[in-house]
């Protein structure tokens, strides 16, 4: 594990979430997570665990701070109202 590069958007202990979408690879890509950062593992890799105790390993443009909305217009499988427009 490395230090996170002083141009990384988050910092150890920052809380983070992923919002995960039907159409990932099996795993958090499809469940999605919430959690919490506490590494680097190169330039644009962040590590951390989630709340469920799960280590992960993602690029921080895949992440976000927690309590971010999906913006995506796919819908997440993570949010309950995360939902097609009508």
């Amino acid at each position: 594990m490395s230090e996170i590069p002083d141009r990384s958007p988050f910092r150890a202990g920052d809380r983070v979430q992923m919002h995960g979408y039907g159409g990932s690879p099996p795993g958090l890509g499809q469940t999605g997570f919430r959690g919490v950062v506490d590494g680097s593992l190169g330039g644009t890799i962040l590590r951390g665990i989630t709340d469920t105790g799960q280590a992960w390993a993602e690029s921080w443009g895949h992440i976000a701070p927690e309590g971010t909305p999906n913006l995506s217009a796919a819908p997440c499988t993570c949010c309950p109202d995360s939902l097609w427009p009508a």
